[in-house]
């Protein structure tokens, strides 16, 4: 019986997944910051647009950093959440604490996920919160805006 050694990964490909980490990290310190400024001005009713606007683009960077290591599962999660902060964006929806509850508990499941895909190299189980997140974007019966809009 012989023993195969295990596949190295790939230098270039660790030192990536190193750097994806780190800037995930860096978004996500600026997330919670900016979700807990969005939560006071919730309970005021005033929506700021700039930090939507800045919250939006850190979950789309969360987004295609995700893409760019093909951690699918992570990247669709916070794809789900850009598509309602697009929304708010645009204007087109008002935030309300329940809708924040579900933004969230979208980045403590990123955060788990990520912790996963860092410790045990393997890929969580998002659906539950996906479709949660989900069920915050109005169904138009239309394609999604494309990114060209960001």
């Amino acid at each position: 019986m012989s023993s195969q050694p295990e596949p190295q990964m790939d230098p270039l490909f660790a030192e990536m997944i190193d750097d994806y980490f780190a800037e995930c990290e860096e978004h996500l310190v600026a997330l919670r910051h900016q979700l807990l400024e969005i939560e006071a001005a919730t309970d005021s009713r005033q929506q700021n647009p700039t930090l939507v606007f800045e919250t939006y683009r850190r979950f789309h960077s969360l987004k295609g950093l995700s893409g760019m290591v093909s951690y699918v599962e992570l990247e669709e999660l916070v794809h789900q959440v850009e598509s309602f902060l697009r929304l708010l964006r645009d204007d087109e929806k008002r935030l309300d604490t329940s809708a924040l509850d579900v933004i969230f508990a979208a980045v403590q499941a990123f955060e788990e996920g990520l912790q996963l895909r860092k410790t045990e190299n393997r890929a969580a189980d998002l659906d539950k919160i996906i479709a949660e997140v989900r069920r915050l974007i109005p169904s138009t019966g239309q394609d999604e805006p494309s990114d060209e809009q960001s």
